[in-house]
């Protein structure tokens, strides 16, 4: 091959990569609601718009959510886990599922995934493990995705924290007035 059809080969390769990088940035800004696409078969047409409103549902929404592999690596988790948890995206997307579940509650969540992994919907309380090791009551739902890879499973996770404090708050209450209403002796108190 000469120099000269080496620079038009180059020049080619170059402009089918900025098309391709602008198609990209397209997608991914939500500019693009369609792709076309070459396939054996002829061409078709693959629709962005769903999956767009999806995305956007999962990241609008005040849970934690995050989409597990068979073998239990966070595949993708939303912004809202990360600001639950303290901890960066890319601490928990790669990394085992495990890792954010407090020690006490590693076997509870073990038995969670199993009975997941078996195909039906299942939801129990646990403590996940925070930054600075702070230990965070929260309400796991697990279900099997069948549309994605096998395996693979949807993972939703709802804060209890201020619903325990509002418990313990409400029980405390409950013991004052037991305790109250059981005195034989008058009760007086100051300030």
């Amino acid at each position: 091959m000469s120099s000269a059809e080496l620079t038009r080969e180059v020049e080619a390769l170059r402009a089918k990569l900025s098309e391709a990088e602008e198609v990209i940035r397209a997608i991914q800004s939500g500019d693009v609601d369609a792709v076309v696409g070459s396939t054996p078969e002829g061409d078709q047409v693959f629709t962005l718009g769903a999956e767009y409103a999806y995305r956007a549902l999962v990241e609008a929404m005040n849970e934690g959510a995050a989409t597990l592999g068979a073998d239990g690596t966070v595949l993708y988790s939303n912004q809202r886990l990360s600001d639950l948890l303290g901890i960066p995206l890319e601490q928990i997307i790669g990394g085992p599922v495990a890792n954010l579940v407090a020690f006490e509650s590693k076997q509870a969540f073990e038995a969670l995934l199993t009975l997941a992994r078996s195909g039906g919907p299942c939801n129990t309380e646990l403590h996940f493990e925070a930054a600075q090791s702070k230990l965070i009551p929260v309400c796991i739902s697990l279900r099997g995705m069948k549309s994605v890879e096998p395996g693979a499973l949807c993972m939703v996770v709802t804060d209890l924290t201020e619903r325990k404090q509002r418990d313990e708050i409400i029980a405390a209450g409950r013991l004052a007035t037991s305790i109250l209403q059981s005195a034989a002796e008058a009760l007086a108190v100051c300030d």
